[in-house]
């Protein structure tokens, strides 16, 4: 009897937590109002320590990346707001259970009032988390009352519904039965309701996410006179008269909706241009308080540049490259006067993510503050309306969504970076990396006399000098570059054309960077410091 009581608790807290998530979404949808089964994940995810969270973050690329379901970034997005909305679902269940246990030996009479109550209690958990991830810092009042409503309502009608079902008719047999009746018809359509929830949810998703994946036009992406500065492209010309890439070698230029992205959000921080504002101060003469119109105004530069995840394992595709433009962060400091024991700067972003940025990294002519992608403002996934970009270092050391520079003498200890005070790397500085992207088989005809080989290598600003190939347990011998890459901060295409044999065969790649150093061989993981070893590549002929 008990268990089907507790099983029909469940169902009804997790039933009813649909129309919460409906209503949860619709207030974040026209008012931005924070979505709550997102928002419980991200604060879940921000306080796990760095161990475990770099063990499911490394788990997750592995499953991605073994099943072939997509790109990494995309997928892994998709699968934490699955997983953030299952998470919420159960909670729901679950307090569902230990209300129903407190009113198994009580009055169930008392189950409405002590509901609301329960969603009191939730809603001011929520209030916890919320303003532990900084998003009741504009308009609380109105997304503090739309979570009082919502969460207070939830717990009534669970309430509401324990007393309908337990409340009146308590003999056993005749309790009994319609307990069992209730929860067979409980169970069945909360099946259905999940199922076409789940369905509903996952199309929305899915639509969301075949609508951003519309290639564009990468010839129009590839202009390089339009780039400026110490790390401007070469002429055209120059490009023109490289060799061909292997077929299958992925794209010189990422497209803005194929830039990959990784950030401690599971939807995307709202952001409004009209109000957003850039504040610089601390340890400087001419505080600023600057709008997006008049950053855009201050003389910027573009530059094509590579990017990538300290996740990224070898051969992943957590790596991207694209046109940027933005105002140097030398220059923007220095309009603001800063003071001479002024070293560092400290970033913060609206989500709450924070970063030091270290002398060098702001003396570096390259390090830009970025508002424009590939000719066009700068999407949202990557950071709109404003982020930086720092030569060398990996994405977790490049904040989006900025809103707060601060200049600083040194920074602090304990508050260095989110990621760095996750036990991560502080230095992340950006390891040489190589990869095959393909070998194109498909030449194999008889009477070919080569395959092509082809892939990327890449080592932050430092360029790359020399690629080697190694077919089975041959010789490693050098490939062609297709030299000069787009710019000194890209990574480079390289080709190898190989003399094809039958039969099973596997390819490995290693590079060496602009100093002639060779990339590390010894195979590690992204923890803490970014992944290390050789690539490989299986082929038959």
């Amino acid at each position: 009897m008990k268990l089907i009581h507790f099983a029909t608790g469940f169902l009804l807290g997790a039933v009813l937590s649909i129309p919460l998530i409906f209503l949860s979404y619709l207030g974040n949808y026209f008012f931005a109002i924070p979505f709550a089964p997102f928002d419980l994940f991200d604060y879940l995810a921000r306080i796990l320590p760095a161990r475990i969270s770099s063990f499911f973050i490394d788990l997750m690329i592995a499953v991605i990346r073994g099943l072939h379901l997509g790109p990494t970034a995309g997928t892994a997005k998709f699968a934490e707001q699955i997983v953030s909305l299952i998470l919420f679902i159960l909670i729901a269940g679950i307090l569902g259970i230990i209300l129903t246990a407190f009113f198994s030996k009580k009055d169930w009479n008392k189950s409405i009032s002590t509901g609301f109550l329960a969603g009191v209690l939730w809603f001011i958990a929520f209030l916890f988390i919320e303003s532990g991830l900084g998003n009741l810092q504009q308009k609380p009042t109105t997304k503090i009352l739309w979570l009082f409503v919502i969460f207070a309502l939830w717990g009534f009608v669970l309430g509401l519904s324990l007393l309908q079902i337990f409340g009146t008719g308590r003999a056993e047999t005749a309790g009994f039965s319609r307990v069992r009746r209730t929860f067979l018809y409980l169970g069945g359509t909360s099946i259905v309701a999940i199922i076409i929830g789940a369905f509903a949810g996952v199309n929305v998703l899915l639509s969301r996410r075949k609508a951003e994946s519309v290639p564009e036009e990468v010839s129009t992406l590839i202009d390089p006179s339009q780039t400026s500065g110490p790390a401007a492209s070469p002429p055209l010309k120059v490009l023109e008269q490289r060799i061909p890439p292997a077929p299958g070698t992925r794209l010189e230029v990422t497209t803005n909706r194929d830039f990959y992205r990784v950030d401690i959000n599971t939807g995307l921080p709202p952001v409004d241009e009209n109000t957003w504002r850039l504040k610089i101060d601390g340890l400087v003469d001419t505080p600023l308080n600057l709008t997006m119109a008049e950053v855009k105004s201050m003389p910027a530069i573009a530059q094509y540049i590579t990017l990538s995840c300290i996740s990224n394992p070898v051969g992943g595709d957590l790596i991207s490259t694209a046109m940027v433009r933005g105002v140097p962060l030398k220059e923007m400091l220095k309009r603001a006067g800063v003071k001479p024991e002024a070293n560092w700067a400290f970033i913060e972003s609206v989500d709450g993510f924070y970063e030091s940025v270290s002398p060098q990294a702001i003396e570096d002519e390259r390090t830009i503050l970025v508002f424009e992608m590939n000719g066009k403002s700068l999407p949202p996934a990557h950071g709109f309306p404003l982020r930086i970009y720092i030569p060398d270092l990996y994405g977790m050391k490049q904040p989006k969504w900025i809103i707060h520079i601060r200049a600083i003498a040194k920074p602090d200890s304990a508050h260095f970076g989110f990621w760095e005070d996750n036990g991560w790397s502080k230095q992340a500085v950006a390891r040489t990396t190589s990869v095959i992207d393909t070998v194109d088989e498909k030449t194999a005809e008889p009477g070919a006399d080569l395959i092509p080989i082809g892939g990327i290598a890449w080592a932050g600003g430092r360029g790359i000098s020399k690629v080697e190939i190694q077919i089975d347990d041959g010789p490693w011998v050098q490939a062609e570059l297709r030299d000069p890459p787009l710019s000194p901060l890209t990574w480079v295409q390289w080709r190898y054309n190989y003399p094809p044999k039958k039969g099973k065969h596997i390819a490995r790649v290693r590079a060496y960077d602009g100093d002639g150093k060779l990339q590390i061989l010894k195979s590690e993981s992204s923890f803490p410091d970014g992944a290390s070893g050789i690539d490989t590549y299986s082929f038959q002929i």
